[in-house]
């Protein structure tokens, strides 16, 4: 892998965004590669940056942030083109619901939610300093709709209603438990405990 970026797993199968090599791979559960679809580009089944990834099996779809792209890129389970979503500036993220398309991106306001009709819906949450989040960087929404999203330029994790009111502000700059470097990956497990990866000197995913 180059430039690995964020991974989904679904039926038995690993999703992994390349962000360096503008690709995305598909492993076995035992790491072996099945596939790779996508090279640098603009087009169909062409990439740049991918970071981002969800799946839906419901819906038969994968969905990939383009960050350099400025777009979120559809594709088929079985890795064939189905459309895009354009003028996402900065897509970072992306997370499915059953009803939604949540997407994380640069622009303000930084949250974007779509119908699977792809309509815009709903804007929310204000990207800059002395607002909610500075510099947004990975994406979560849990059973509920709250949504989660790791600021790395404020070094904390803030989680927002389905509405986007604040409910929680977690952390803050440093390097003891309970504060960050720079937090990334973020989810929740299914005992409801929220995982943060961060660049954190000790190299340890904190859990709450």
């Amino acid at each position: 892998m180059d430039g690995p970026a964020d991974v989904c797993i679904a039926q038995h199968k690993v999703y992994v965004t390349q962000y360096r090599s503008c690709c995305m791979n598909v492993y076995s559960m035992r790491g072996k590669l099945l596939h790779s679809v996508g090279v640098e580009g603009k087009n169909e089944l062409e990439f740049d940056g991918p970071s981002g990834i969800d799946i839906s099996i419901d819906k038969n779809s994968i969905y990939i942030a383009e960050l350099r792209n400025h777009r979120v890129q559809c594709l088929n389970l079985d890795l064939s083109f189905n459309f895009f979503i354009l003028d996402i500036y900065g897509a970072r993220d992306v997370k499915l619901t059953s009803s939604e398309v949540v997407i994380l991106c640069y622009c303000d306001p930084c949250l974007i939610i779509y119908n699977y009709a792809h309509e815009s819906i709903r804007h929310m949450v204000s990207k800059e300093v002395g607002k909610l989040v500075i510099n947004p960087a990975r994406l979560f929404v849990d059973e509920s709709g709250n949504i989660v999203i790791t600021d790395y330029g404020a070094h904390c994790v803030c989680v927002f209603s389905h509405e986007g009111e604040l409910i929680h502000k977690i952390g803050k700059g440093g390097q003891e438990r309970g504060e960050f470097i720079q937090p990334r990956g973020v989810c929740i497990n299914q005992e409801g405990r929220l995982l943060v990866s961060s660049d954190n000197p000790n190299h340890a995913i904190q859990i709450f």
